[in-house]
């Protein structure tokens, strides 16, 4: 596979009432510097309201090729990565 077919970027977006110090969270950062050294990895601390949360990620992904892009997330964070990803 062409190195153009990894992602470029991958943004985690974790649970209500968690953080990016999580153990899930670390665990898949590990993981993708491991196996995707040259991704810019991004796992914020989201704010606790929800359009505060969004306006974060959208400042976040605003500049990020979509086609060479990955977010992901647990809990309410994989509601967010839905709606971003829609």
């Amino acid at each position: 596979m062409e190195v153009s077919h990894f992602p470029s970027h991958v943004l985690y977006l974790h649970g209500f009432r968690s953080s990016p110090r999580s153990a899930k969270a670390q665990l898949v950062g590990q993981w993708v510097q491991q196996h995707y050294p040259h991704c810019a990895w991004q796992c914020p601390q989201l704010p606790p309201s929800p359009a505060e949360a969004m306006a974060l990620i959208h400042r976040l992904v605003a500049t990020w090729p979509a086609a060479h892009s990955v977010v992901i997330g647990s809990s309410l964070g994989g509601f967010y990565a839905a709606a971003v990803a829609a």
